[in-house]
């Protein structure tokens, strides 16, 4: 009897492959050193210790306030002007004292031809035109026909001229027209006894001399 052969021996089990070292992500430039690094604080506080006081605010000038303007008093704009300065109690030059002469036939001034237009100016821009008004007329109608002074601002309206201001307090009015280029200002105060002193200013001095003479005429009606 043929005994069978015995089995082969079995085989060694294989060796592991060595286990490389693991690589640390977050030291990728050199090894890596398990200890961990101490800081050292370099100043000591002490939590007890009073806390220092705050600095004080900066100081803030006090604004001095604005002085209250100085309140101007009002001027009568012809006390100012001294309008009637070189008024006097003589009729108008070449007519006799007395009752003044029949009026002219126009209800209206006219000069050259030419009737007069109302300027409709302000106060203020009247006494700006007064002064530089190099030619003038003035006088003195001693016993008109009027009673108040809204009497002479219509004999004013009614020779062409624009009434620029009437003041009943002082008895004063004022009015302003133009002849073509010319220019006509007329100032004029009521007196006692219906008396009108009143002057006249142009750029003209014909003008002035005319329109004087027809406002004697129609005042002395």
């Amino acid at each position: 009897v043929v005994s069978p052969p015995p089995p082969a021996p079995a085989a060694a089990p294989a060796k592991p492959a060595p286990v490389a070292a693991a690589m640390d992500l977050l030291d990728l430039g050199g090894a890596f050193d398990p200890t961990p690094t101490q800081t050292q604080d370099s100043t000591s506080v002490d939590v007890f210790a009073p806390a220092p006081a705050p600095a004080p605010a900066p100081s803030i000038p006090h604004a001095t306030p604005a002085a209250a303007p100085v309140p101007v008093p009002a001027v009568d704009p012809f006390a100012a002007a001294n309008l009637l300065s070189s008024v006097s109690n003589a009729p108008l030059g070449g007519m006799a004292p007395g009752p003044v002469g029949a009026p002219p036939v126009s209800d209206q001034f006219v000069h050259g031809g030419a009737p007069v237009a109302p300027l409709s100016i302000t106060t203020p821009q009247f006494g700006g035109k007064w002064g530089p008004c190099p030619y003038q007329k003035s006088a003195v109608v001693p016993g008109s026909h009027l009673q108040n002074l809204q009497q002479f601002m219509e004999v004013l309206v009614a020779a062409g001229l624009h009434g620029v201001e009437a003041i009943a307090a002082t008895n004063e009015g004022i009015a302003a027209g133009q002849v073509g280029q010319t220019i006509l200002l007329v100032h004029g105060k009521l007196g006692a006894g219906g008396q009108v002193n009143f002057t006249v200013k142009s750029t003209d001095q014909g003008t002035a001399n005319g329109l004087a003479s027809w406002l004697s005429a129609r005042l002395g009606r």
